[in-house]
């Protein structure tokens, strides 16, 4: 019963865990694109926010979480609704535009043998 309870426990925990990563992932991408689409800087909205430059840069890589104050000076820097950062909208054409230009900018900035792993890895990821 022991063994059941702990696995059962691991398996949430992790499910928790994919849930956050999942969250965090959707405000990294909101927030460049609207940092973006309101022509800041990471420097000028950290400037505009009162925090770090490093932070910025982490919170657009997915590798922290904000804060809920943090979330909220963002949400007042940039004239959105909090909320706005955490949605599945359907992404306007100007945005799509920055995404597809980010990821052109990437692809061609990457050596050949990783620009095929990521066609690969697009590739699975639409099916």
């Amino acid at each position: 019963m022991r063994c059941w309870r702990e696995s059962k426990n691991s398996i949430l925990a992790a499910m928790a865990s994919d849930s956050e990563i999942s969250l965090r992932k959707i405000f990294s991408q909101r927030l460049q694109l609207s940092r973006k689409k309101a022509g800041l800087t990471q420097e000028q909205l950290a400037e505009r926010i009162g925090k770090s430059v490093d932070l910025v840069s982490r919170l657009e890589r997915a590798t922290t979480s904000p804060s809920f104050e943090t979330i909220s000076l963002i949400a007042e820097a940039l004239n959105s609704p909090a909320a706005s950062f955490f949605t599945h909208e359907e992404v306007s054409s100007s945005d799509r535009h920055d995404v597809y230009s980010t990821l052109i900018d990437l692809v061609l900035s990457m050596p050949l043998s990783d620009t095929v792993r990521t066609r690969e890895v697009l590739l699975a990821m639409k099916k």
